[in-house]
């Protein structure tokens, strides 16, 4: 009896056991079907009952709960949801990625219109007629509504070419300053970077431009300029304004009323030329000045080259000057006479010569010169003149004239001196030295010759042949004389960034001072979007206002880079008493206008936006070292914008 009751609880335990496996395997079967239909939600009922009745591992019911609440869970992304359009027309798609089904809304566009097909979505965009640019932007949305993706769209506007005229170019203005009116032809939005200057303001009305050039203060003249150019920088017109000095009333002023000459005048055994002037000065009182007569050839142009440092200018040119000193504020020199030798004009052909006059006042400023004047010099005829009327006669002059031959030598260097006057004291008989420093004159021997060459003192020597003069060169001191020094560069520079930019140095030196006008750039200029900018994230802004949601910066940076200055020049080598014109040493340092524009290309096409932050733009300052030698020259120094961005330059060229 009790074998059978224990065999009747076996069979209904198994029993039990084997319904309950059933019934795990029939879950766990229709769950999976509902899951394949779509039905993730009873599917994910019939996934937890296997759980919960069958256990976790059972059929891997844990991870199709979890698959089911994935598929529950609303999902949609797009390729791209913020678009950059040319202003030509076109087409263009985007990828849609969702678990739900999904639809376009806010499609109506005169821009654009939109289709789908299957997972892509096609925009059909016309083309832009009109120079502005335009925005706009559709929906992608799932039909249960629990996503929504908004699709922004920029497209350029029609690019045109841009032309600027002005109806001047140039402003000049007296020293009480002018008001003068510019007009402005412009196909395009345009603007003036600097609105007002140390001389000058403008401000505008529509197309016309009111510039304002302020009274001058200093009697010095000044210039200045301002530039009118397209916004996007294509076009530029430089406007010049040039301002004359304020006259000081207590300046020295000189007019001259009349200038006559006489011919062959004898003064102290000389027969020359004498000029008379009549002229008026102005505020001179007891201070010195002078009238000077500077020589000319019959163009009126080149000047007489003088040859023993007697009647002449500091660059050796013949000239003839006397001194005055009024004893009254404004006072009148009715006959003041100049003199010059026949002899120290350095001619040696008869004809018409020119000369004009200049009154000097003081720290060595003309103060007016006058017109040109012709005179005639007739180059007497020898008196030595060997005539065959007489045979006696010409016996006598044979004996007594020779032909004298010598040399001319440097008494330094003992090389020949080329183009050396010799002449016969008290005659008209002269002859020039050779290549070789030869000369030769026919004169009688024992007379006295007089030795002249420029820069060179002057010897007198007793006629004999085969002689040889050594002349010694005049020690003249070297502030006479003015050294002008002229240099080109080209000139390179590396920034902070690790960039390279190159550029031109060009500047001028006079006696050790002097300017430089320099400029350098790296030749990149990107094609850049007005108006846009980006933040510190990547987010794009118009005018400051956020249009995009999404950061829209592609990951790529590049950098502009443009410097120019102008500034001044010492040169300490010739500024000194050891001046050398073939070599320098110094330093230079300028002021001027650079920038370091760093700029973030848009997502998806090559146009780049300025980003503010990382760009620097202001005032440049340079300095540095100038060193040169033979010609060949060197630079070094640095330069920085605004105090904040260092860049290391350098230059090589030549002064010449």
């Amino acid at each position: 009896m009790k074998k059978f009751l224990c065999s009747i609880i076996v069979f209904l335990c198994c029993s039990q056991f084997v319904m309950l496996a059933d019934d795990c395997s029939d879950a766990l079967s229709e769950a999976k079907s509902l899951y394949n239909s779509g039905n993730y939600a009873k599917a994910k009922s019939l996934f937890e009952y296997v759980k919960n009745e069958c256990g976790n591992s059972y059929g891997d019911a844990t991870n199709w709960i979890a698959k089911c609440n994935d598929a529950l869970t609303p999902k949609l992304s797009l390729s791209r949801s913020n678009i950059s359009l040319e202003a030509t027309s076109g087409s263009t798609s985007i990828t849609v990625t969702s678990n739900r089904t999904w639809v376009l809304k806010n499609t109506s566009s005169s821009m654009f219109s939109v289709s789908k097909s299957g997972n892509t979505i096609t925009i059909q965009y016309y083309a832009n007629s009109s120079t502005n640019s335009r925005d706009g932007h559709f929906d992608v949305e799932t039909t249960d509504g629990s996503k929504s993706i908004r699709v922004y769209i920029y497209q350029k506007g029609k690019s045109i070419s841009a032309s600027l005229s002005v109806s001047k170019t140039s402003i000049s203005a007296q020293a009480n300053g002018t008001t003068e009116y510019i007009t402005v032809d412009c196909n395009t939005s345009w603007e003036i970077p600097y609105l007002s200057g140390n001389m000058y303001n403008v401000t505008q009305n529509g197309n016309t431009l009111t510039v304002k050039i302020h009274a001058n203060p200093s009697t010095q003249s000044r210039s200045d300029y301002f530039y009118i150019q397209t916004t996007d920088g294509n076009k530029k017109q430089k406007i010049e304004l040039v301002q004359s000095g304020r006259v000081d009333q207590n300046l020295p002023t000189a007019k001259i009323l009349k200038i006559w000459k006489n011919d062959n005048v004898s003064v102290d055994g000389k027969k020359g030329l004498k000029i008379h002037v009549h002229f008026e000065v102005n505020n001179m009182k007891n201070k010195t000045g002078d009238v000077v007569a500077y020589f000319c050839h019959k163009n009126g142009t080149d000047r007489l080259k003088d040859t023993n440092n007697k009647y002449n200018t500091v660059e050796g040119n013949v000239c003839t000057s006397s001194a005055f000193t009024p004893s009254y504020d404004n006072s009148s020199y009715k006959d003041f006479t100049l003199f010059i030798p026949y002899s120290e004009l350095h001619v040696n052909v008869s004809g018409t010569y020119k000369f004009y006059v200049a009154i000097w006042g003081t720290n060595d400023k003309v103060l007016v010169s006058s017109e040109m004047n012709s005179f005639t010099y007739t180059i007497p005829q020898s008196n030595t003149k060997t005539t065959t009327s007489s045979s006696t006669t010409s016996q006598q002059t044979t004996k007594s004239t020779k032909t004298i031959k010598g040399t001319v030598l440097n008494a330094v260097t003992g090389k020949p001196l080329v183009g050396a006057v010799v002449s016969e004291v008290g005659t008209s008989k002269a002859t020039f030295t050779d290549y070789n420093g030869k000369f030769t004159l026919a004169i009688k021997e024992g007379t006295t010759l007089e030795i002249a060459y420029k820069d060179f003192e002057t010897k007198i020597a007793y006629a004999t042949n085969n002689l040889q003069i050594r002349l010694n060169p005049l020690r003249k001191s070297k502030s006479n004389k003015v050294l002008i020094n002229t240099y080109l560069l080209a000139n390179m520079g590396i920034s902070m960034h690790e960039r390279w930019s190159v550029g031109l140095t060009f500047g001028q030196l006079y006696n050790g001072y002097g300017w430089y006008l320099k400029g350098r750039t790296n030749f990149i200029f990107p094609k850049t979007v007005q108006g846009l900018t980006f933040d510190n994230f990547g987010y794009l802004y118009n005018d400051g206002e956020l249009i995009f949601n999404d950061p829209f910066y592609s990951g790529e940076t590049t950098i502009s880079e443009c410097v120019a200055t102008v500034g001044f020049v010492m040169d300490f080598i010739n500024r000194a008493k050891w001046r050398n014109e073939n070599n320098m040493f110094g330093m230079y340092a300028g002021l001027g206008y650079g920038y370091s524009r760093l700029y973030w290309q848009l997502e998806g096409t090559k146009d780049w936006i300025i980003y503010t932050p990382g760009s620097i733009t202001g005032l440049s300052m340079d300095c540095g070292l100038i060193a040169s030698m033979g010609g060949f020259t060197l630079t070094a120094g640095i330069n920085t914008i605004n105090f904040k961005y260092l860049q290391i330059e350098a230059g090589i060229g030549w002064t010449f």
